[in-house]
């Protein structure tokens, strides 16, 4: 998953949008925090 957001942000930032890239990546840091709070995948920051 996140490779693919990844690839998105780039995507966008090439375009120039990158307001909507930053917002790609949020978006995964966000799925990220809320699989490590319920407990689904373990790691740090």
């Amino acid at each position: 998953m996140h490779g693919l957001k990844l690839e998105d942000a780039k995507y966008y930032q090439k375009g120039g949008k990158l307001e909507i890239g930053l917002a790609s990546v949020a978006y995964c840091e966000g799925l990220l925090d809320a699989l490590r709070l319920l407990g689904v995948v373990k790691f740090s920051w």
